[in-house]
């Protein structure tokens, strides 16, 4: 799967679903569902964000798949609500040729062949009154209209009664794993309230996507590889976390955020604060594994012989505006203010555009994270020598020289405990410093702060 984009792609959605702003890669395939200029974002999935955003009110942050002419689409979306505006940003979007399958035999379809979701309305009975599903033949789901979502599903006791309990209080439900009578796989499906402008409830959205084979095919490859004697299990697992592990355990996190997200805003009505409290404790939990989770695939990815790095042109003031408008929203819940190169303070420099963004939210993240509140995070860029750089400077507790060079270590947290860190963040972020011919260093005396600072190739004057 290559990575075909390396600007983050923007979209602003309005409370009513209505697509005011995209860019031109995310506008395109609007129009391609059927969408116009000001009308309903006509992507289900996105569209899906957008009314969770507005509905929660929290940043959310969610991986999805949509569908383009033969390609699937693995997209990251971060989102956050700015003046009632859901604001989508794609931080990664990743294309995938489609495999063309055989035409199935009488009932049996595979989902791969409709190229996108599948949308089910249902009125408040449950019962599904209409449904849209891509480029095939809608009469192949006729038979499902009329019928209640509880009878088209294949599930088991437990989920079955999961999904009956958050049914009944109307809760959203977030990538529950089932099958569809007549259908021959595995898919996610989530559900969101319909309600009407007086708030009352009209109904489910639900959303039905597949899920691949390649999980199911390589826990029978470890079975198969562990009757061998000589088999070792560092290779057996090699490779699983990124690819096939961490989408697994992604989605029961994705329903815990989702359903602790909802009980904690008192979205269905008013709970104890203690018990809101709690919820939102579960919730930011459940966000600490998923971090987790990226940084033990991101570690999996730099470790392999053949990881290579992307060279783009990079403009690293951008790069800074960029970073202090994804965690504004987490620095001003500490009353920190983030400061900003001046504009026109160009800088350019030769790195990956992904990876050094992924660097600069690492090092932010935890300037924020470890400094008091009422304070300032400053971020600088500019030129030295033949490198370029990137600076993020905190006014925290600050970390002893003796114990510097031990924070790029793996697994190294410096006795910090109980804050979620996995402690691989800045090892993954220094490697992939140096893999860009750059390099990531720290600055710093105990009381008065850490200077973080991302040095990269600068831009040949040949460019």
């Amino acid at each position: 799967m290559d990575n075909l984009s390396h600007d983050i792609i923007m979209a602003h959605v309005d409370a009513d679903g209505k697509l005011l702003f995209a860019d031109p890669a995310l506008r395109r395939l609007h129009i391609q569902a059927g969408g116009s200029d000001g009308a309903d974002l006509a992507i289900p999935a996105l569209a899906r964000i957008a009314q969770l955003t507005h509905k929660l009110g929290l940043p959310l942050s969610r991986m999805v798949r949509v569908a383009d002419d033969g390609f699937d689409i693995t997209l990251w979306v971060d989102s956050k609500l700015e003046d009632d505006i859901a604001i989508l940003s794609i931080l990664s979007w990743n294309e995938k040729p489609i495999e063309q399958l055989e035409a199935p035999k009488g009932d049996a379809l595979m989902f791969n062949d409709l190229g996108e979701d599948i949308l089910f309305l249902t009125d408040e009975l449950n019962d599904i009154i209409s449904f849209q599903t891509g480029k095939l033949n809608i009469e192949k789901f006729s038979g499902f209209l009329g019928k209640n979502v509880f009878d088209i599903l294949d599930i088991d006791n437990d989920t079955n009664i999961l999904m009956s309990q958050s049914f009944e209080r109307k809760d959203a439900i977030e990538n529950i794993i089932v099958n569809l009578h007549k259908f021959q796989q595995a898919y996610d499906f989530s559900a969101i309230t319909r309600l009407n402008d007086q708030e009352k409830f009209l109904g489910y959205e639900c959303y039905i996507s597949p899920i691949t084979n390649e999980f199911k095919s390589d826990i029978s490859n470890i079975s198969s590889a562990e009757d061998s004697p000589k088999t070792n299990s560092n290779v057996i697992y090699q490779g699983m976390m990124a690819s096939q592990l961490a989408p697994a355990i992604r989605q029961p996190l994705g329903r815990i955020i989702a359903n602790a997200d909802t009980i904690g805003s008192k979205l269905n009505g008013p709970i104890r604060e203690n018990y809101a409290n709690y919820a939102k404790d579960i919730a930011s939990a459940a966000r600490h594994l998923v971090e987790i989770i990226d940084d033990l695939g991101d570690l999996e990815a730099i470790e392999k012989p053949d990881f290579n790095i992307a060279k783009d042109d990079l403009e690293l003031q951008d790069i800074a505006m960029r970073l202090a408008g994804l965690l504004t929203l987490k620095a001003n819940e500490k009353s920190i203010q983030i400061i900003t190169p001046k504009e026109g303070e160009i800088v350019k420099a030769v790195g990956e555009f992904r990876r050094v963004l992924q660097i600069g939210l690492n090092i932010l993240t935890n300037a924020i994270r470890y400094s008091p509140k009422g304070t300032n995070v400053t971020l600088t860029v500019g030129y030295e020598g033949d490198a370029a750089y990137l600076s993020v400077l905190d006014e925290g507790a600050g970390i002893d020289k003796q114990y510097q060079h031990k924070i790029f270590e793996k697994f190294e947290r410096l006795g910090r405990t109980g804050d979620g860190g996995s402690g691989l963040g800045l090892y993954i972020s220094h490697r992939l410093a140096r893999a860009m011919g750059g390099n990531l260093s720290v600055e710093s005396d105990v009381g008065k702060g850490a200077c973080f600072k991302l040095v990269l190739p600068r831009e040949s004057k040949a460019q």
